[in-house]
């Protein structure tokens, strides 16, 4: 019988010491967007296109409505 027949279908490595975390330095780009002015007036956003992933939106045949 050969080696890979023998062998058991799923090995898991030993497991490997984690290294302790460390921070990076930051960049210049942080101390840039730190110290931009404050906005002049209300900042309006809008976002389109975004799935609900919470389930609260779930179809019901009974129901139709817009969330717009």
């Amino acid at each position: 019988m050969s080696k890979l027949a023998a062998s058991p279908g799923c090995l898991t490595a030993p497991p490997k010491e984690a290294a302790r975390p460390t921070l990076m330095p930051r960049a210049q780009s942080y101390k840039d967007l730190t110290h931009l002015p404050a906005p002049t007036g209300k900042i309006f956003v809008s976002v389109y296109n975004i799935q609900d992933e919470t389930g609260q939106f779930k179809p019901y045949p009974a129901s139709n409505f817009s969330t717009a």
